[in-house]
């Protein structure tokens, strides 16, 4: 394992990934997190973030 910095994060922090080098990441919502308008506008901005990254989000 690896330690990458993730800047998107709130504080800024590193994190443990297996591969460090794959754009690829996984964002999983689900329950109260999808449940307004609001929170999809949240999910949809940080869809924006990472794909600003240069990420490849998989959303599911």
């Amino acid at each position: 394992m690896s330690l990458i910095t993730h800047a998107a994060l709130e504080p800024e922090r590193e994190v443990e990934t297996p591969f460090p080098e794959s754009r690829w990441v996984v964002l999983k919502f689900g329950g109260r997190s999808v449940a307004t308008a609001e929170n999809w506008a949240r999910i949809a901005a940080i869809l924006r973030a990472r794909l600003d990254e240069g990420l490849r989000p998989v959303v599911c």
